[in-house]
């Protein structure tokens, strides 16, 4: 990323967290902000016959003619096997996603983090706001793991509400618990960036890992990564024209290089969003991230002249 030196955003750094200036992200679920014209409800016979008939499970959301389910604010793309195995809405499909069955994003306002400021006697308050991915890639993948342990958390996390297991699925996924001390981490080792000429161009944001379990599902890993967003508003980069973006797991020698300029087939494993959904997220992030710039400016009091992705959102 730019490095700031002589500018507002130096005003950021010596308060010491960027986040302290951002707005609440309030946002409508993704897969609902298109809504169509209301369905007649299904029977419950109806429901399982269409939704519910699928060898490793269900998803529990929104579906045509359906009076109750949760509530899925991510933004979804798995592989057309993935929809077969847990009855996922045909909308979420996409053939061009490579290198994992399962991607779902999110932002999370983190609400236990509420920093304010003071502007003309008024208080501004804001939340730290993530981008939230969790991902289920082929137990087959070797991705860097230190150490190479399970873990099972059996309580509810991300997105697994959403998907209803069948009895055997339920009970493959009952795996040890992780060793007292032991972390299993991918930590700086992960990240989201835009890619040109099959060459890491656009290093977004780093990808922490939040939580992890070796074959949640079987034959699949479940990962759920967590990194800073409003990055997508990057000037310099919007005008190389880049919309293809990858999440890329660096091999483990590779943990303090810049990977700016290096090629997917160096990087440990790939996954290759689709087009349409790397513009789905871009779009996402650009509405409802963090705009670093906009905080600069109310404190300052010079507002910027908008951005061309800015002023078209």
């Amino acid at each position: 990323m730019k490095s700031y030196t002589h500018s507002k955003f130096a005003i950021l750094f010596h308060l010491g967290m960027l986040s302290a200036l951002c707005a609440i992200c309030i946002t409508l679920s993704p897969n609902l902000a298109n809504a169509k014209e209301p369905v007649a409800p299904l029977k419950e016979s109806e429901i399982r016959s269409r939704y519910e008939n699928c060898p490793s499970g269900f998803y529990n959301g929104p579906r045509p003619g359906k009076t109750s389910y949760i509530k899925d604010d991510y933004l979804w793309v798995v592989t057309p096997d993935f929809a077969k195995r847990f009855c996922m809405p045909p909308e979420f499909v996409s053939a061009e996603l490579k290198g994992a069955e399962a991607v779902a994003m999110k932002l999370q306002p983190d609400h236990g983090q509420v920093f304010c400021h003071l502007e003309n006697g008024k208080e501004w308050c804001g939340a730290k706001s993530e981008l939230q991915f969790e991902i289920l890639v082929s137990s087959t993948n070797k991705i860097p793991r230190l150490p190479d342990t399970p873990y099972y958390n059996p309580a509810p996390y991300g997105f697994s509400a959403l998907l209803t297991a069948s009895e055997s699925e339920f009970q493959a996924g009952r795996i040890a618990p992780r060793p007292p001390g032991a972390r299993a981490s991918v930590r700086n080792l992960v990240g989201l960036y835009g890619i040109k000429d099959h060459k890491i161009a656009w290093p977004i944001t780093t990808l922490n890992e939040e939580i992890s379990g070796l074959g949640r599902y079987v034959g699949l890993d479940y990962y759920m990564f967590s990194g800073l967003s409003g990055f997508f508003r990057n000037e310099r980069m919007e005008k190389l024209g880049i919309t293809k973006f990858v999440i890329a797991f660096k091999q483990r020698a590779q943990a303090g290089q810049r990977i700016d300029g290096q090629t997917l087939a160096e990087q440990a494993h790939v996954i290759e969003l689709p087009d349409s959904y790397s513009a789905k997220v871009r779009e996402y992030d650009l509405k409802n991230g963090r705009n670093y710039e906009a905080a600069v400016d109310r404190i300052i009091g010079t507002p910027r002249k908008s951005t061309s992705s800015s002023a078209q959102k």
